[in-house]
């Protein structure tokens, strides 16, 4: 009688204990895969905040050119027509 109760204990605990290993083998996978796209995505996000690192540059610098005299005198003669003291004009007919 012990000896089947050994018997049934052993092989119970056995299937408790490969159910486990399956269990923990499943849920090893499917975290790795996770794992796994989620550096992925990492990766991307890391891209995508460089390139706005380097707009937010490119924004500054033409931001802190506008604020340049030099800048505003160029650009209101080019495009809008001023004239500065002692510039000579040209008139085509």
């Amino acid at each position: 009688m012990k000896e089947k109760k050994f018997k049934m204990f052993v092989t119970l605990s056995t299937v408790v204990m490969a159910f486990t290993m399956f269990a923990l083998l499943i849920v090893s996978i499917t975290q790795f895969i996770r794992i796994s796209k989620l550096t992925n995505k990492k990766e991307t996000m890391q891209i995508q905040l460089n390139y706005l690192e380097q707009t937010e540059t490119a924004i500054r610098n033409s931001i802190s050119d506008y604020k340049k005299v030099d800048f505003v005198e160029d650009y209101a003669r080019e495009w809008l027509g001023f004239i500065k003291d002692g510039d000579v004009i040209y008139e085509f007919e």
